[in-house]
């Protein structure tokens, strides 16, 4: 029989209040002068969400041995890689969590940090598929002079989302959510 009353560890997964909101300002009406600094800044971004996931693998795997350290090639590691979906990821670290915390006979309170940082987790993740499945465009803008004559303005490397995202486009084929992504310069991209 486990000992129920022993000392378990807290973390602080508290996460600040419009952490994955996008900026306060709009979006700035010229992107990258190089499209290459935007494409770094994508690569730089979905890296950085591979840790997050790999952490998030780690701690499905420390809380359901109730140890630190599982090797990758643990089963339960190969388990929750086979999982392709954030979604469900963070579903399964959340059921490993409940057993966890059930079987310790913690509070509401005390499952609550877990279960806000989860939220967190997949708010961010769609921030990550925004970046990910983004498309690097030239911002171009035409005026159109007189009956004959078109000139074009550049405007730099823009972040916009592919057409076939239903939800981001209209019916018509134009995209009308072309700069939700921004017409930022990479630096925004990847903080």
């Amino acid at each position: 029989m486990p000992d129920k009353s022993r000392t378990i560890r807290t973390f602080d997964f508290s996460v600040q209040d419009g952490y994955w909101s996008p900026p306060g300002r709009r979006p700035s009406k010229s992107g990258d002068k190089y499209a290459v600094r935007l494409y770094a800044a994508m690569g730089r971004a979905v890296s950085a969400w591979n840790e997050v996931e790999d952490a998030l693998a780690k701690l499905f795997a420390g809380i359901a041995t109730e140890r630190v350290g599982v090797p990758p090639t643990d089963p339960l590691m190969l388990t929750f890689g086979s999982i392709e979906a954030i979604t469900t990821r963070t579903a399964a670290v959340r059921a490993v969590g409940a057993a966890y915390f059930e079987k310790y006979k913690r509070t509401k309170a005390q499952r609550k940090p877990l279960n806000d940082f989860l939220d967190h987790i997949r708010r961010g993740s769609w921030i990550r598929n925004d970046i990910a499945h983004g498309i690097v465009n030239e911002y171009t803008e035409g005026i159109l002079i007189g009956f004959d004559k078109l000139e074009c303005k550049a405007h730099g490397a823009i972040l916009v989302a592919p057409s076939y995202v239903t939800f981001r486009s209209d019916h018509y084929g134009g995209r009308q959510d072309d700069f939700l992504l921004g017409v930022t310069p990479s630096a925004n991209i990847y903080n």
